[in-house]
C-alpha cells in the first residue's frame, strides 16, 4: 500500500480530490490572518472546502514519513 499513499490530496469530510487553487480565488473564504502568513490553497473539487498548510502540517508530514520508512513484511 505504500506506493498508493497521497498525503494530503483528499478532502476529510467528503474524500473528493484537492485542486491547487489560486489565494486570489478564496481569499473571501479564508479566515482572518490567514491570507497573512499562507500562499499556498486547495479547495475540495465536490465540496469546495479550502485547505492549506497550517501549524499541524509538520507534524503530519512526520507521521507519513514514518509511515513511509517502515520495513514491509
Amino acid at each position: 500500500l505504500r506506493d498508493r499513499l497521497r498525503p494530503f490530496s483528499r478532502c476529510i469530510p467528503c474524500n473528493g480530490l484537492l485542486q491547487p487553487v489560486e489565494k486570489s480565488e478564496v481569499i473571501a473564504q479564508l479566515p482572518k490572518n490567514t491570507a497573512r502568513y499562507f500562499d499556498e490553497f486547495y479547495r475540495c473539487e465536490r465540496c469546495g472546502r479550502i485547505y492549506w498548510p497550517g501549524s499541524h502540517y509538520k507534524k503530519l508530514q512526520q507521521v507519513v514519513r514514518e509511515v513511509e520508512e517502515r520495513p514491509q513484511p
